[in-house]
């Protein structure tokens, strides 16, 4: 039996073929024009661009093929030109404002700020900083916005840490909190992520408790605690001592259990777990 083919139909499918065609079209032309206004570090609209660039035409030519792969091709151009632009500025500004710049990562692109590190996630446009390969905040990744939130956070971890000595006695406190409540005997290793919450606890003072639990201390200001009392030579006081189990190569794997403590801008160890013994 001869089958019967509806003429409207074929028209309907080739009206939408048109139609998909000029879809795309749009698309791209949109993504040309947000390209042509695209500022040089708006990494993510750039990003944004070529992957409208790089979708498939229907039924295109093959002459629009050829232009859109070289459009694409010269957008990621352009991103290679605004990585090494964003990171020649930054360390020229550091080295200007006296602060030391050192690439400490390529993949991904990881700097040195002293005493925080940058890692520039080029794809999103962002920076985020870190102390003790711990994240604190991500802003657009720009040399200038860059340099102003390291000054600041130096500002805002500094103000909110405690002396060394202070900070010794907390942290006997709270590993003898946190012993207990395993039922562990002194001497024995508590582990130092389950240090945070007694140590947020102790730091609030007992009038805040009724109010309910205190915010757990963020493991950068634990890491950073911990770096002082190292630099500080305070692992020794009142007839107790410090001892810090450095983590195994299988327990780094999660890095929610285990906290990195620099020994400088490249190397450091990763701990696990703490306790106090007899000095």
């Amino acid at each position: 039996m001869t089958e019967v083919v509806d003429p409207q139909q074929i028209l309907l499918a080739a009206l939408d073929a048109v139609e998909a065609s000029a879809d795309a079209l749009k698309k791209h032309r949109r993504a040309l024009q947000t390209l042509q206004k695209a500022e040089d570090e708006d990494l993510a609209a750039i990003d944004r661009c070529v992957q409208a660039l790089g979708e498939t035409i229907p039924d295109c030519t093959g002459a629009v093929d050829v232009a859109r792969q070289g459009l694409a091709a010269h957008v990621r151009s352009r991103r290679v030109h605004i990585r090494a632009q964003l990171m020649g500025t930054l360390r020229q500004e550091a080295a200007r404002a006296g602060v030391s710049f050192e690439l400490v990562g390529q993949e991904p692109p990881t700097v040195s700020l002293s005493p925080l590190t940058v890692e520039i996630d080029f794809k999103a446009g962002t920076a985020t900083l870190q102390f003790s390969r711990q994240p604190i905040v991500s802003i657009p990744a720009t040399a200038a916005g860059i340099l102003a939130e390291r000054d600041k956070l130096i500002g805002e971890i500094q103000a909110a840490a405690v002396d060394s000595e202070t900070f010794f006695d907390r942290l006997a406190a709270a590993y003898d909190f946190a012993r207990a409540a395993a039922g562990l005997n002194d001497g024995e290793r508590v582990d130092i992520v389950d240090m945070v919450s007694p140590l947020a606890q102790l730091a609030a003072g007992v009038s805040a408790w009724r109010g309910g639990p205190a915010e757990p201390l963020e493991p950068y200001m634990l890491a950073y605690q911990l770096h002082r009392l190292r630099r500080d030579g305070v692992l020794t006081r009142n007839g107790r001592r410090l001892d810090l189990g450095a983590a195994t190569a299988g327990s780094t794997r999660d890095k929610r259990g285990v906290l990195f403590l620099p020994t400088s801008t490249t190397d450091g160890q990763y701990y696990r777990s703490v306790r106090f013994l007899p000095a």
